[in-house]
């Protein structure tokens, strides 16, 4: 089991690996809140729009805004503290956090870009 992928419902852990979202999800405007990476705290909360009787084989993203953390940046607080720092080339840490996310000097970096194919590729990927 991965310690790190949960949903919670009124507090009880379920792993995110093995239950599906139609064993928990059953009526329009209901809640979870899932946690991804304990420690770094992604927190997510997932709500229940409509049911409707369409079959979809596969997921999709609909829609995003920016782009996706790196692993381990340390949460929201570390991805705010990354974005700034790669926004200001006088920053001390500027090179060496675009090397750390294996950039070179020259690439550009920018926060608000969106990859809608490639999130659909990612969402897909078994």
């Amino acid at each position: 089991m991965e310690e790190d992928n949960f949903l919670f419902r009124n507090e009880k852990k379920l792993d995110a690996e093995k239950v599906k979202l139609a064993e928990i999800f059953n009526t329009p405007k209901q809640k979870f809140t899932y946690i991804y990476d304990f420690g770094d705290d992604w927190i997510h909360e997932l709500l229940l729009e409509k049911i409707t009787d369409e079959k979809i084989l596969r997921a999709a993203c609909t829609d995003g805004k920016g782009v996706c953390p790196p692993e381990d940046c340390g949460g929201p607080w570390g991805f705010a503290n990354l974005k700034e720092i790669l926004s200001d080339t006088k920053h001390p840490k500027h090179y060496e956090t675009k090397g750390w996310l294996g950039l070179s000097k020259k690439d550009k970096w920018d926060a608000e870009a969106f990859d809608m194919e490639g999130t659909n590729e990612r969402v897909n990927k078994v």
